[in-house]
């Protein structure tokens, strides 16, 4: 396979359908992851019929002294919305981008309704391709975070809570028990980017071969699993030159991005940290302004994130009318 000029297709694509980049923008903005019991105390009392913690008091209202439990059922009804929100959207752009593609390679007339339509028609396999990719993670996310709420939390909201005495010498009080679960909790994080990882190996196979499978070749959910793994074992070594051309790409646009980012943020956040970290505690125009260009630098990364989408998505079709064609 000519890779100069696979990536030199999916860079003229790119700039020339530049309507392709609404679909890439979506996709970025949406993220486009018996009756025994084990328990792990490592001499640190947790009673679940203890009062609920709460945030840390010195968080601004209303923030401060809300019970964790109402954020919790906040942020999973709310990660449930995103959830939906992202199959849809990455369903639409990854079918829109796909096909586009497809078509511009056969010589066909394309135009954003056109793409538009070509995603919708996509929409409830890809979206079943990605739930079932995905539920995995999803699963995987909710055992860690129970875990941690269950026998991490109650030490570390002792961390973001304490408040040294002045002119204090005297080591924190939790010091002792930090020694004793520190390597239990550095084991999960560790175990847990690990499966994370494997993961993600999995479903960034499955995802590209299988949605292209599903618009390019119309095969149903099922099946495209099956089509996915043999095209990728008849193609491992391009593959893997593929997807670390890509990594390369990508680090290399993440490092010219972030480097504006971060003059622009360094300086705001250290401008800011002296008061958050004073007796005082942090005030709630802190947040704002920080949470503030946080959402502008995110936007922009996205921005950015969309456009190379773009390139990914086409780099991938073209590989695989390739790998299609060597096959048939």
């Amino acid at each position: 396979m000519d890779y100069s000029n696979l990536i030199k297709q999916a860079a003229q694509i790119t700039w020339r359908y530049k309507y392709l980049w609404f679909f890439g923008i979506m996709m970025a903005l949406c993220g486009q992851g018996g009756g025994g019991r084990a328990q792990f105390r490592v001499g640190m009392p947790f009673n679940p019929t203890s009062p609920i913690p709460h945030f840390p008091s010195f968080f601004p209202e209303p923030l401060g002294q809300t019970p964790i439990w109402i954020y919790i059922v906040g942020g999973i009804i709310l990660f449930i919305i995103f959830g939906i929100i992202s199959l849809i959207v990455g369903a639409i752009g990854r079918g829109a981008l796909i096909k586009s593609v497809d078509r511009v390679e056969n010589g066909e007339q394309v135009g954003f309704g056109q793409s538009w339509r070509d995603g919708l028609s996509k929409l409830v396999p890809l979206g079943l391709l990605q739930a079932l990719l995905y539920s995995p993670l999803v699963i995987l996310g909710a055992i860690f975070v129970i875990i941690f709420f269950t026998q991490f939390w109650p030490f570390f909201s002792q961390i973001v809570t304490f408040r040294p005495p002045t002119n204090s010498k005297e080591p924190p009080p939790f010091m002792a028990e930090f020694f004793t679960l520190f390597p239990l909790f550095f084991a999960t994080i560790c175990g847990g980017i690990c499966i994370f990882f494997i993961l993600q190996l999995i479903i960034g196979l499955f995802l590209t071969f299988g949605s292209r499978a599903i618009v390019l070749e119309n095969q149903g959910v099922i099946s495209s699993f099956s089509r996915s793994w043999n095209l990728f074992r008849q193609n491992v070594g391009t593959t893997l030159i593929l997807a670390i051309l890509l990594i390369v790409i990508g680090f290399i646009v993440s490092f010219i991005v972030g480097i504006p980012s971060a003059i622009i943020m360094l300086p705001l956040m250290m401008s800011r940290m002296p008061a958050m970290m004073s007796e005082a505690g942090p005030a709630l125009g802190d947040f704002v302004l920080l949470g503030g260009a946080g959402i502008i630098i995110a936007f922009i990364f996205s921005i950015v994130g969309g456009i190379v989408q773009v390139f990914v998505e086409s780099l991938w079709t073209l590989a695989y009318r390739e790998f299609v064609r060597k096959v048939d």
